[in-house]
């Protein structure tokens, strides 16, 4: 093919509404870009599909198994935990049952996307998996276009196969909001980076809608604008203020919970009551409430101890640990993102969940794709040890074990 067809071919103008759409989501990728990044994301997709099938016909369920939404299991491992609370709401709203439990803990967004393209409620969680994974892959290509602008495409290709198989990655595929969220972050970040703030403000305010930690994105943002301007590297403009309106998306949580309970703050009291209270407290308390737990109640002899609290322990210290490499190497939003989205578990009664909290903390998956472009031994190292993590984790997902 010669330079003037290769130009033809790549020339937005002449792709259909579908072609410039993924230009829009994604500029600095081509056709061979997107192919390769629509593969990454099938293949390992079906792989998984088809590994967690296979190990509900190995493993015994926990007999915290409650319920099933579908007889399919292709279908039905994707749906556990707080994916009946997302589907409740997507059919019935928010509500308080009389036995006093409620769903308000989750946030709206998903389910309200769920209800809107799916009214009928025998094929919702049909519809509701299919936004996971078509979220998923858009997430992949901003991802994809988020690092190749900076660190070129090699990394970025290498990014989009970390974030695939990343430990955590199995509720990017569930009926969970994580892929919703995440795609909404990095549009936000990459709406700020571009300085189109009022833009980065409507994302923003739609994650709020999507997770709670979505609200971190404004300090993580007004963090970063305030050390640039005072360091010259910007000067104030009244743009900058949209990002305020992020709160927007939270307040929109509160009032609809509000109508439905007489409560704005439902989501947080609601969680001080669950089975693993999530109370505010200190920075890093749940690191050290965590600590004196298996101090005081584990007994290693017996194996009596909790491995995924172990694992989330674990991520909470390289975490924070890691931050400081990023803000050293890529700037103070690349350190401040993932801190202010890591926050939230960090400052609960224990660190449960954040194998999921560190998922929209994209410059994480960055970090180690540089560093496995350039030596050859750890991106060995970390395809090994992410898969062995994932099969793990898929393991107790879908056999229903507590994972997060």
């Amino acid at each position: 093919m010669n330079d003037a067809s290769r130009k033809s071919n790549e020339d937005p103008k002449r792709r259909g509404w579908f072609g410039r759409a993924f230009v829009a989501l994604a500029p600095s990728a081509t056709r061979a870009d997107l192919g390769r990044i629509a593969a990454i994301w099938l293949a390992t997709t079906a792989v998984l599909a088809c590994f967690a099938y296979g190990v509900t016909a190995v493993f015994p369920e926990s007999d915290a198994q409650m319920w099933h939404v579908t007889k399919r299991k292709l279908l039905d491992v994707w749906v556990r935990w707080d994916s009946a609370r997302y589907l409740d709401i997507a059919q019935r709203g928010y509500r308080i049952y009389e036995d006093g439990a409620d769903n308000t803990r989750s946030f709206p967004l998903y389910p309200c996307l769920i209800a809107a393209l799916m009214p009928f409620h025998r094929y919702q969680q049909a519809m509701a998996q299919g936004i996971s994974l078509a979220a998923f892959f858009l997430l992949l290509c901003v991802l994809f276009d988020v690092a190749a602008k900076r660190h070129g495409k090699a990394v970025a290709h290498r990014a989009v196969f970390y974030m695939c198989i990343f430990p955590s990655a199995l509720y990017f595929r569930a009926v969970y909001a994580e892929s919703l969220f995440t795609l909404l972050v990095l549009l936000s970040y990459r709406a700020f980076v571009n300085d189109r703030y009022a833009r980065c403000a409507v994302y923003g305010a739609l994650a709020a809608m999507a997770r709670p930690p979505g609200i971190m994105l404004l300090p993580a943002f007004g963090v970063t604008l305030l050390w640039e301007i005072v360091r010259g590297q910007k000067r104030f403009s009244p743009a900058m203020c949209w990002i305020a309106t992020i709160t927007v998306g939270l307040a929109a949580v509160m009032l609809l919970q509000w109508q439905a309970t007489g409560d704005a703050l439902t989501f947080v009291h609601s969680a001080a009551r669950a089975e693993s209270p999530r109370s505010l407290s200190w920075p890093g308390a749940s690191i050290v409430a965590d600590a004196t737990h298996m101090a005081t109640t584990w007994d290693f002899r017996t194996g009596r101890i909790a491995v995924n609290l172990l694992f989330d322990d674990i991520a909470a210290v390289l975490a924070i640990v890691l931050a400081i490499p990023l803000f050293r190497r890529y700037g103070c939003l690349a350190g401040c993102l993932p801190v202010s989205l890591i926050l939230p578990p960090l400052m609960s009664g224990q660190t449960v969940g954040m194998i999921r909290y560190i998922l929209p903390a994209f410059y994480y998956v960055i970090f180690l794709a540089e560093v496995g472009e350039r030596r050859f031994w750890f991106h060995t190292l970390w395809v090994y040890a992410s898969s062995l993590l994932l099969a793990f984790y898929t393991i107790c997902f879908a056999c229903w074990y507590w994972t997060a």
